[in-house]
Parts: structure tokens; C-alpha cells; sequence
């Protein structure tokens, strides 16, 4: 097969073989040197086709973490929603893992950081898994000490305009569960607000 053209395009190329276009990204044109009058076999274009399409990830990823912060999972997610297939995708996040741009662990610790004084750890920590946080990542969490004046701060907000009831009394309670303080911080914090000095 001869390669009719190559035209070069802002950010890819459009490769001809045989009258067939084939879209790349413009790196890997420059990695394969191929010049337009060349020969190239299947394997060769198959090759490079699967080298654009790495390239074209790893940069599309880039772009991703420079504007979003994610966890792993979280950028393959958005990887396989663009439609790139498995191996790219795998070879973008390791390209970028190696980089240290992508760390779970760290993530956890922001993560955590920014919100524990608006939910409990149970909370926290459900989250975190559901964005596909490895256990490993966060035992810092579990092994962290509940503040129970964040428990406090949420109930005394949540009660602010409603009476001191018993049936508020366990909306408050769920309501704190909820936001996944443990039993004994849900417990604290209602007896509080429930005290007979508030009744």
C-alpha cells in the first residue's frame, strides 16, 4: 500500500493509503516517519492507528486532570464515555500514574480534608469507595476521630425552626445518619440539642 498524502491539521493529521483517509493524532505521523509516496503495510498502519489512538488518550486525559480532579476510576469513566477502547485507556492512565498525576490516595486525603466538617467518616468514607478509592486508600479515614462538634453545628441547623418534638427527634437522628456520623456521635448530639435545658 503507498501513501497517497499526508495533510497535517491544527492538532492531527489526515493520512491517504490507497484512497482511504485515516485521522491521526499528528504525533504519531512524526513517531512512525512516514513521508507521503512511502510504502506501508497493514501491520504498520494497524500499529499506527492503535499509537494514535494511545496518544490521542493520554492527551485527552491530560487535558481532563488539568481541569478536574478525579480519582482513577473516575478519569477511565470519562475515558470510556469518549469511546477510546481498553489498551489506550490503560496506557494513558499508567502514562499519567507514573507521573504522579493520578493518586487515589491523595485524592482521599483532599477529599476527606474538604469535607469533614460537613458529613461524618462513614459518609466520607462510602463516597470515596464509590469513586473507586482502594480500602488501602482509606484506613487513614477510619482511624480518624469523628468531631463531634460538626455533628452539633449540622443538627443545630437542621432544628433551627423546628420544635423539640420526639418525632423531630428521630428526623434528627436519621438526618444525622445520613450524613453518616456513628450512632454514638448522633447520640451525643441529639441529647444536646433534646437537653432539658432547651426544652
Amino acid at each position: 500500500m503507498t501513501i497517497d498524502k499526508i495533510v497535517n491539521i491544527k492538532n492531527f493529521s489526515v493520512l491517504t493509503v490507497n484512497g482511504v483517509e485515516y485521522s491521526l493524532d499528528s504525533d504519531s505521523i512524526v513517531l512512525f516517519r512516514l513521508k507521503q509516496g512511502e510504502e506501508i503495510d497493514d501491520n504498520t498502519l494497524a500499529a499506527l492507528i492503535s499509537e494514535s489512538e494511545k496518544i490521542s488518550c493520554r492527551k485527552y486525559l491530560y487535558s481532563q486532570i488539568d481541569r478536574y480532579s478525579k480519582t482513577e476510576k473516575g478519569y477511565r469513566d470519562k475515558l470510556k464515555e469518549k469511546g477510546y477502547r481498553h489498551d489506550a485507556i490503560t496506557y494513558a492512565i499508567a502514562c499519567a500514574k507514573q507521573k504522579g498525576y493520578i493518586d487515589d490516595k491523595a485524592f482521599a486525603e483532599r477529599y476527606y480534608e474538604k469535607n469533614k466538617n460537613k458529613k461524618g467518616i462513614n459518609r466520607i468514607f462510602i463516597e470515596l469507595k464509590n469513586k473507586g478509592v482502594a480500602k488501602e486508600n482509606l484506613e487513614f479515614i477510619l482511624s480518624s476521630d469523628e468531631n463531634p462538634e460538626t455533628a452539633l453545628s449540622i443538627a443545630e441547623k437542621f432544628m433551627k425552626k423546628r420544635q423539640l418534638t420526639d418525632a423531630e427527634r428521630l428526623k434528627l437522628m436519621r438526618h444525622l445518619a445520613q450524613k453518616g456520623f456513628s450512632y454514638d456521635t448522633v447520640i451525643k448530639a441529639v441529647n444536646v440539642i433534646f437537653s432539658e435545658k432547651n426544652i
